[in-house]
């Protein structure tokens, strides 16, 4: 190859091509430059030849002198925040459309460098970065929350299926780590739990009648079966609270039996004319077993005695 061409096709002073033989580099710019020519004019190409070859020479740039090129850009940041803020917002404000756009195809096409470097940043300063999150939400709460309310009653299903398959996928992690939050912070989570359903007692309390009225099938199939696979764990753990809170227990009984006699009378007889057949069975079964009962303890008795009494005769 001729050492006088410097493979600068688009700004050649030359009429013909002097050089023998073109670099890879060089031929798979000409035919990307040569592929979108036909709607580009000479002047367009050469700009766009120059911004090209402008882009690599400062990413080059960028790349030796990283350290130092940040360290200038924070120190000119922190000196103009509020006016670079101030024209980030002005610029956001009248491109937004556009700038969403190109960040969404941005994203999905390097979404797995993305994440890897948010996950790598998070873990060398999340202490710096839930300090800010807390002081932001802080600062800014009723905004925030109802900017949530809103995106959450408009993406309410998605974001619901998307809960539950990750729920699904690491239940044992996040159980864990439940379990480890809640031990370090119990009595802060119970006071707060306590003060919150204070506020919304009656609210809560319709919540869960309406789910569980929907989900009673399940809810009982649930509890019998972990029941049946801690039973004599459970009965234990019963009699000895009970033991321990006996007189407690008691009380609280009474104290709500007679504030609701009413209500249990009215349930009691619902609950006897819808069943009544089934617990007359019951009854009849119960009375039938205590009878047999009976006579078997009669005649254990009476076979009893008249063994004694021949033991007694002579």
């Amino acid at each position: 190859m001729s050492r006088i061409c410097n493979e600068d096709c688009l700004h050649c002073p030359y009429e013909d091509c002097i050089c023998e033989e073109a670099g890879s580099e060089t031929l798979q710019m000409l035919e990307d430059f040569y592929a979108e020519s036909h709607h580009l004019t000479a002047d367009q190409i050469r700009r766009e030849y120059n911004r090209r070859e402008g882009a690599a020479v400062r990413l080059e740039h960028y790349t030796a002198h990283k350290d130092e090129i940040n360290a200038r850009r924070r120190e000119y940041y922190a000196a103009h925040r509020d006016e670079i803020l101030t024209k980030s917002r002005e610029y956001h404000a009248a491109h937004r459309d556009e700038i969403c756009t190109r960040r969404q195809k941005w994203r999905a096409a390097n979404r797995d460098e993305i994440n890897a470097k948010s996950r790598e940043y998070r873990a060398a300063h999340r202490d710096e970065i839930n300090a800010r999150d807390r002081e932001r939400k802080a600062a800014h709460k009723e905004e925030i929350n109802a900017r949530r309310r809103e995106h959450y009653a408009a993406h309410k299903d998605e974001i619901l299926a998307r809960n539950r398959e990750y729920r699904a996928a690491h239940r044992d992690e996040i159980n864990a780590r439940d379990r480890e939050r809640r031990a370090a912070h119990k009595d802060e989570i119970n006071a707060r739990w306590q003060e919150h359903y204070a506020a919304h007692k009656d609210e809560i309390l319709a919540r869960n009648r309406e789910y569980r009225a929907a989900h009673r099938d399940e809810f009982n199939a649930r509890d019998r079966e972990r029941r049946a696979a801690h039973k004599e764990e459970i009965r234990a753990k019963n009699r000895e609270y009970y033991a321990a809170h006996r007189d407690e227990i008691c009380t609280r009984r009474q104290k709500w039996g007679a504030a609701n006699r009413d209500k249990i009378n009215a349930k009691n007889r619902e609950y006897w004319t819808a069943h009544r057949d089934e617990i007359n069975a019951r009854r009849r079964e119960q009375q039938h077993k205590k009878k047999e009962q009976l006579q078997k303890q009669q005649e254990h008795d009476t076979l009893e005695e008249n063994g004694r009494i021949q033991e007694v005769e002579p």
